[in-house]
């Protein structure tokens, strides 16, 4: 552990934030000193955390491209979506499908103001950005009416929760909040969720913790078994809770594999 006076984070925690500590392991611009000075502390601890991130981001694009092509979903509700870039969901979902129908939703201001200003959708779909009062608070989400104004609710919706939860403080708490927000969905929408793991072949996150609580920041590393709650009552598709890597084999994009710190992904299905 780093003594607080050889600390660089020590000044600035309160400008620490999650998506711009992800958007420099993903080579964004989006990020301030604090923020860099995070990532490379962990990178330091845990040297496969920018493939773990790049894995993490192609297997979301993956997730909505499959979504759109063969489950006919044209309906995302993008939760910690990050800063955009040119993977960004309705990217992809439109260009799958131009009419598709996309709600970012998160609770940092900042991420929601680049949204606002650089994401532009299809002429035919509908794109918000919805600014949360709150973080991990999602059970109320669909009674909104910036919500409401761009999905449809009777019809099946996707939601995405992909590489964020971690930084949620309360696991039981959160899991919760995803349950109440499925639970109001209509039959047939889908979950997809990321999350590193601390234990078995990708425990490395874990030793990334530390750097974390310096920043000022909690990180939830779990085991398989507890972060298997957020599906829930839900149907898997495809292979289940699988690494990432295993869910883009094949992809002739996919970053290279990041071992021990690859996150673990799956995608569920509502009755």
């Amino acid at each position: 552990m780093l003594a607080e006076q050889h600390n660089p984070l020590a000044l600035q925690r309160g400008s620490v934030r999650p998506a711009g500590v992800q958007n420099y392991l993903l080579g964004g611009k989006d990020h301030f000193a604090a923020e860099r000075t995070l990532a490379e502390a962990l990178i330091a601890t845990v040297p496969n955390l920018r493939h773990a991130e790049q894995g993490n981001r192609r297997w979301r694009s993956r997730t909505v491209a499959r979504l759109v092509g063969e489950e006919g979903v044209l309906q995302f509700l993008d939760l910690g979506a990050g800063f955009p870039d040119s993977e960004h969901t309705h990217v992809v979902a439109q260009q799958a499908a131009p009419t598709a129908r996309v709600v970012y939703a998160d609770a940092e201001p900042t991420v929601m103001v680049h949204g606002r200003a650089l994401d532009v959708g299809s002429p035919e779909g509908e794109l918000t950005h919805l600014t949360l009062a709150a973080a991990f608070c999602y059970a109320d989400l669909l009674q909104l009416l910036a919500v409401q104004s761009v999905l449809d609710l009777s019809r099946p919706v996707a939601v995405l929760a992909c590489g964020f939860l971690q930084y949620a403080p309360d696991l039981v708490a959160a899991q919760a909040q995803i349950a109440a927000l499925v639970s109001a969905l209509a039959p047939g929408s889908y979950l997809a969720v990321s999350h590193p793991l601390s234990e078995g072949p990708t425990h490395g996150w874990g030793l990334g913790s530390e750097a974390y609580r310096e920043a000022g920041l909690r990180l939830q590393t779990v085991t398989l078994s507890a972060v298997r709650g957020y599906l829930a009552g839900l149907d898997l598709v495809g292979p289940g809770w699988q690494p990432t890597s295993d869910w883009l084999s094949g992809d002739d994009k996919a970053p290279e594999p990041a071992g021990d710190s690859e996150y673990w992904a799956a995608i569920g299905r509502k009755p």
